[in-house]
């Protein structure tokens, strides 16, 4: 069984499972809260009653019944024992639970009785003498306390067992994701390149004494002056005759000068040049 819960807790799909029987367990637990009402019996015949086995509990079997029934007898008040019914006849009534039962298994030590079942828990025992007067009740502590029953609420146990399968469940199936994105907020770190040892800290304009203490002026803007439009007068005056044009200056002529004469080999197209380039001798 151990080696099965191991297994399972280290498993996924394990995970999910022991998760949602937790999930259902806790809301079956929740929806089962009832209203517990009392059931009673009146002159009832003890056939075995078995006490004395060390855990302060007592064994009942009734005549003519199957039904096994068990007392608390350190929970009863006043205190309840065997010893009870050493003056009895043997009749008595009784208040049981019939919405939930103890297994039981005990043994007789002084006989071959066995009592073996399941067995309901006694909330109030009337023992009566050997002549069926005297009446002498015996109550618990629950009886006491609510005489016409009570309202089992089990959401509180069931809330519990709910939530710890709902987180289990939440956290098999978000973890991959967490896991993911942890890993990809830590690998930009883990590339990042060293920092500069000889680089200049960067100093804040603020930092120098006497910047910054005047607040920044925001600039106003003044809506566009509008100006009357302009209109142009109605008399129209003609140009002043009385003043010449303005006439444009005349410069002299320049004086021609001659040509020059040209340079030594070159001559008019009319005239053919000598090929020595010397000038014509008569012979």
């Amino acid at each position: 069984m151990i080696r099965l819960a191991i297994y399972l807790l280290t498993k996924r799909w394990g995970l999910i499972i022991v998760g949602a029987i937790l999930a259902l367990s806790g809301l079956i637990y929740g929806i089962s809260s009832h209203t517990v009402t009392y059931q009673t019996l009146k002159q009832q015949t003890i056939v075995h009653y078995l006490s004395g086995n060390g855990d302060n509990n007592g064994y009942m079997q009734l005549k003519g019944s199957a039904d096994l029934y068990i007392v608390n007898e350190t929970d009863f008040t006043p205190a309840f024992n065997s010893n009870a019914f050493n003056n009895s006849n043997g009749l008595i009534d009784f208040v049981y639970r019939p919405d939930q039962t103890t297994d039981i298994d005990v043994n007789s030590t002084n006989s071959s009785t066995h009592l073996k079942g399941p067995a309901h828990t006694v909330e109030q025992i009337t023992v009566y003498d050997s002549n069926g007067q005297n009446p002498h009740t015996f109550s618990s502590s629950e009886e006491l306390q609510n005489p016409n029953g009570f309202y089992q609420n089990n959401w509180s146990g069931g809330i519990v067992l709910f939530l710890l399968g709902a987180a289990l469940l939440a956290l098999v199936f978000f973890w991959p994701a967490i896991r993911a994105r942890r890993k990809g907020q830590a690998a930009p770190s883990a590339i990042a390149g060293q920092a500069n040892q000889y680089a200049q800290p960067y100093t804040n304009p603020a930092q120098y004494p006497g910047y910054g203490q005047f607040p920044q002026q925001t600039p106003q803007y003044s809506p566009q002056q509008q100006y009357p439009q302009y209109t142009p007068p109605a008399e129209q005056y003609p140009p002043n005759s009385s003043y010449p044009a303005p006439q444009q200056p005349q410069y002299p002529q320049q004086p021609q000068y001659p040509a020059y004469p040209p340079p030594a080999g070159q001559y008019e197209r009319t005239q053919l040049a000598n090929p020595h380039d010397y000038p014509p001798q008569n012979r």
